[in-house]
């Protein structure tokens, strides 16, 4: 039987700079990661808040969906502001050791993520859904090797604004596929706490 490989990739959201928005609302960063070639997906297991104050942005929290992690929302009012984002999530890439010889690099794809201001208090919500930009960015490295870079991530001319990325990886293991991994167990924890949440908020409306 043949061994798997692990790699976990560190990805940290510092500050987004609203440079040029032209429009007002809320908005929000989601980030995904894909190895190029192989296509294997990363997926989120843990989501850190590196900020004391979690609330002062007035917007829906971090969150963990499928393979995205998403920041907090925020909303934006004026040129020129910056919000603190300091939050960070850990993707887990699982696969074949033998993909691990082959030549490929890490894909992050991050989108911003817009909805309106709205008045009615009915129909307001602060979780942005719509996708007003999306930026590509290749780690050319190795897999097998860690890296720690810094990702300046600006987007495009009708949504001039930017975010502060950092990202590092490692190999952390080649195991049994049988094995139960800490990112199986953290992926059932979060999805069951998920899913309490949603449960209480449907009960809440209700």
């Amino acid at each position: 039987m043949g061994l798997d490989a692990e790699i976990q990739a560190f990805v940290y959201c510092d500050n987004f700079k609203n440079l040029d928005l032209f429009h007002t609302g809320y908005y929000s960063v989601r980030i995904s990661l894909v190895l190029f070639n192989s296509q294997h997906v990363g997926f989120p297991m843990r989501l850190l808040q590196l900020s004391e104050d979690t609330t002062k942005h007035d917007g829906a929290e971090p969150r963990l969906q499928e393979r995205f992690f998403h920041t907090q929302s925020f909303g934006i009012k004026s040129p020129h502001q910056i919000v603190e984002l300091k939050e960070a999530s850990v993707f887990s890439f699982r696969f074949p050791v033998s993909d691990l010889f082959e030549p490929d690099e890490i894909l992050v794809q991050i989108q911003l993520l817009h909805t309106p201001f709205n008045r009615n208090p009915i129909t307001s919500t602060n979780l942005p859904t719509k996708t007003v930009s999306f930026v590509n960015y290749s780690l050319k490295s190795s897999i097998q090797s860690s890296a720690n870079v810094f990702i300046p991530v600006i987007f495009g001319e009708d949504n001039f604004a930017s975010v502060d990325l950092f990202l590092s990886t490692m190999l952390v293991s080649i195991h049994d596929p049988q094995r139960i991994s800490d990112f199986q167990q953290q992926r059932k924890i979060y999805q069951e706490n998920e899913s309490k949440k949603q449960a209480e908020e449907q009960q809440k409306q209700e």
